[in-house]
């Protein structure tokens, strides 16, 4: 979203909801108390736009928030893979026409011509997207689309969702491997993060901290579809990313987001392995709001995209209606 609806957002927030830290919301769940009209502001992955738009905003408007932080992702000189992935698929002027990638030990080739159906059952993946590789590509149409909701509005779009959920259960050896399969096929030899979509550094993530009004969550140290993973991988993502933020901010980490946080994205058993790590609450990313029973380790939460206040505002009493 733009800085200026992020204010907007705010002001709304400011004048409509009592916005309080995530760790008071989860003590003022447990203990019974009333919700109502109560928010809870907060970021996922560790952008570092976080400190340096958003930030400076929350002091503004005087509005407490919590950064959910990636932590392999700190001080990285690459974006993040679905970051990466949009530049290649969906900004890329030129596909090939027939594209053929190995991902996690098999063959995927995808036609952009033929019709041909997609065959999900043997070794070779086959999909036709019916797409022009030579033209220009419009993005600005479809800002608001999330690839985790509702169906592709181009077939370039099917083709990067294709590629997400793929890409979500692979290692990141083999994620990286895609990537440059991927970048060799359309010609992109760029190098490193765009700097609107890098991750925070390690001193960003500390002033950040220190800042006061925002506290740091985890996020995992990979981001993985945790229910992709045994338990001891699955522990060692979620208490290995509790473990690396506490010692490079020297306090307590009490907060986790699932990666992806869908229904389908993590288990039963992820959950107990975020309360035997030692978390007091977790956001999922599931719609709703938050219910006086509600489990403290699967907090619903209402995504925002980039409305205006007017719409932000609308959509803040839908839900809660």
């Amino acid at each position: 979203m733009t800085p200026a609806h992020f204010r907007e957002h705010l002001d709304v927030l400011r004048r409509s909801r009592r916005v309080v830290p995530l760790g008071v919301m989860l003590a003022s769940l447990r203990a019974g108390e009333s919700l109502e009209g109560t928010v809870a502001v907060t970021f996922d992955d560790g952008y570092a736009d976080v400190g340096r738009e958003a930030a400076p905003a929350l002091e503004e408007y005087e509005i407490p928030a919590t950064a959910f932080v990636i932590t392999s992702a700190v001080g990285s000189e690459r974006e993040f893979w679905w970051d990466e992935l949009e530049q290649l698929v969906l900004h890329a002027r030129d596909l090939p026409e027939i594209l053929e990638l190995e991902i996690g030990g098999a063959i995927a080739r995808w036609d952009f011509g033929a019709a041909r159906p997609l065959d999900l059952h043997g070794a070779l993946a086959r999909l036709s997207l019916g797409l022009s590789t030579r033209r220009p590509f419009d993005l600005p149409r479809y800002r608001g689309w999330r690839v985790w909701i509702g169906e592709p509005p181009t077939s370039r779009h099917a083709l990067y969702r294709d590629f997400w959920q793929r890409c979500q259960t692979l290692s990141i050896d083999e994620r990286d491997h895609v990537l440059r399969q991927l970048r060799a096929a359309v010609g992109d030899g760029r190098g490193g993060a765009r700097d609107s979509h890098r991750a925070m550094t390690v001193e960003e993530l500390r002033s950040l901290a220190a800042s006061g009004l925002c506290d740091i969550g985890a996020h995992s140290i990979t981001h993985p579809k945790l229910a992709s993973l045994s338990g001891a991988a699955q522990l060692e993502e979620i208490a290995g990313s509790k473990r690396w933020l506490e010692t490079i901010l020297d306090r307590p980490v009490t907060t986790f987001a699932y990666p992806f946080g869908g229904a389908r994205d993590y288990t039963r058993e992820t959950v107990e392995l975020v309360r035997q790590a030692g978390y007091r609450g977790a956001c999922a990313n599931v719609p709703g709001a938050i219910i006086p029973d509600q489990d403290a380790y699967q907090l619903p939460r209402l995504f925002v995209h980039d409305w205006d206040g007017d719409e932000f505002a609308r959509r803040l009493t839908e839900e809660h209606a």
